[in-house]
């Protein structure tokens, strides 16, 4: 399991649930919960990236930055937290030329939101993006993981949806919105919930959170969700993982990231 980055989709869910409530309950019951997994970050055993191999660090370096900022959100303090991404910086610069694109404009957004120097900014990276070399759909389905590329070039580029997206021509906007649009109604049609999610999300951040085909996946989301209020449908490749560990957890593993989008998307989208 990837401790660090499930509990970041906890921390976001409830950072979701917490913006997005005008209940005070509500908001207070996440900033609660949100502070008592936090707790971990107290722990020295946590604060390890300087000591773990390359490929834990990998793993790990983004969720463990988005959790700081996502602690900060919570009004947590956070002074210990950043004398140890102080000791991992050079390390975390030094591995952004081995990571996608995608991946590389998240950090981007992430040192700027800790006001952290940073090597490149999303923009400087932008000009490699999928968006930007207007690639075909066909890459997007030739792997299963490949969508995700561009939705979290949307995210990056958005900052999370808390600015519009700076295109640099209209041609640029137009394939990104065509792009969404066609990878939305080929994964709802394909009752892949998580992908919708993301990519309602996405519709939303380019300015088209009222539109006819966001509203259909809304509905496809609604329809989506299970008995016990969490969203997807993970039964048969949780066989599959148990296999390879036992200790697998399926709501973790699978149930809490689609959750966590799932929410995300009907926020987003939301009528006023």
């Amino acid at each position: 399991m990837k401790g660090i980055k499930h509990m970041v989709e906890f921390l976001d869910f409830h950072d979701v649930v917490y913006r997005w409530s005008d209940d005070p309950d509500v908001r207070r019951t996440a900033r609660e919960r949100a502070l008592a997994t936090l707790r971990v970050t107290n722990d020295d055993a946590y604060h390890n990236l300087a000591a773990v191999d390359d490929r834990r660090f990998k793993q790990d370096s983004m969720s463990y930055l988005r959790a700081c900022v996502l602690a900060e959100q919570f009004e947590a303090d956070t002074r210990r937290y950043r004398l140890e991404i102080e000791k991992i910086l050079p390390r975390l610069h030094a591995q952004l030329p081995a990571r996608g694109i995608d991946q590389r404009m998240g950090f981007a957004v992430l040192f700027r939101q800790l006001g952290l120097p940073a090597p490149e900014r999303e923009t400087d990276v932008y000009p490699q993006s999928l968006i930007a070399r207007q690639v075909p759909m066909s890459y997007y389905l030739s792997a299963p993981d490949r969508p995700y590329d561009i939705t979290h070039e949307i995210f990056a580029m958005t900052r999370r949806g808390t600015q519009p997206f700076p295109f640099r021509s209209e041609d640029e906007e137009r394939y990104a919105r065509t792009m969404v649009r066609q990878l939305l109604s080929h994964f709802m049609q394909g009752g892949n919930v998580d992908l919708t999610a993301e990519l309602l999300v996405n519709l939303a951040q380019l300015g088209e959170a009222d539109s006819a085909l966001a509203r259909q996946a809304r509905e496809f989301i609604f329809q989506s969700q299970n008995p016990d209020g969490s969203f997807g449908n993970y039964a048969r490749a949780g066989i599959v993982m148990r296999q390879r560990n036992p200790r697998y957890d399926l709501r973790i593993g699978g149930n809490l990231h689609t959750t966590l989008v799932c929410i995300w998307a009907l926020v987003e989208t939301a009528p006023d």
